[in-house]
């Protein structure tokens, strides 16, 4: 190893016999990576607790057809996506999407190949009490597009308003071009 990253410390223990003690300098990068992930598993945990109060058994008749916030995974043999994990409201806005991913990933008690999404799950219970998921994320998604859209008509009707020759229509009584677009029927244009 490289001496300019040890240095020896001599301690004398109880029987008074002289001990090496290798310590490692702050610059070492194993170090500063260990206690990262240690923080990071901490954090994970404190999710995982502030998350407790919140984990119960889920009753069939009141929860069927319920939105969470959660993970999925898909199974091939049923063509399904079974609901792994769940997350409450206010355990998901206290924390990163990152996080809660890593969490979902280790306390999920199922084989995950990588870190999962989070999403918007409405759940399904079959009759042999297997909870199903279905993703609802992708509608907002759609909703988020769509608004994008009506958001720059919004803006390219207020440049439009505010024309010279727009403000001489409307002081004669002409009211010319579309009128302002809104929410409502934003998903049907």
């Amino acid at each position: 190893m490289d001496e300019d990253l040890i240095s020896e410390n001599y301690t004398v223990s109880d029987d008074e016999s002289l001990t090496s003690v290798e310590t490692y300098d702050s610059e070492d990068s194993e170090d500063s990576e260990d206690a990262f992930i240690f923080d990071e598993i901490d954090e994970i945990d404190e999710i995982y607790e502030s998350d407790e109060p919140y984990h119960r058994e889920l009753p069939n008749e009141d929860i069927d057809l319920c939105y969470f916030i959660g993970c999925y995974k898909y199974i091939p043999e049923y063509n399904h996506l079974l609901l792994v994990n769940k997350i409450h409201p206010t355990t998901f806005y206290k924390y990163n999407g990152t996080l809660i991913s890593k969490y979902f990933f280790w306390y999920s008690g199922i084989f995950m190949p990588k870190y999962p999404t989070v999403e918007i799950l409405q759940l399904q219970v079959l009759p042999d009490d297997t909870y199903l998921a279905v993703v609802k994320t992708f509608w907002i998604k759609i909703i988020q597009r769509s608004w994008k859209k009506i958001y720059k008509q919004r803006q390219q009707y207020i440049y439009n308003r505010m024309c010279l020759g727009t403000f001489y229509h409307y002081a004669i009584g002409k009211k010319t071009g579309p009128s302002f677009p809104g929410l409502r029927g934003m998903l049907s244009r």
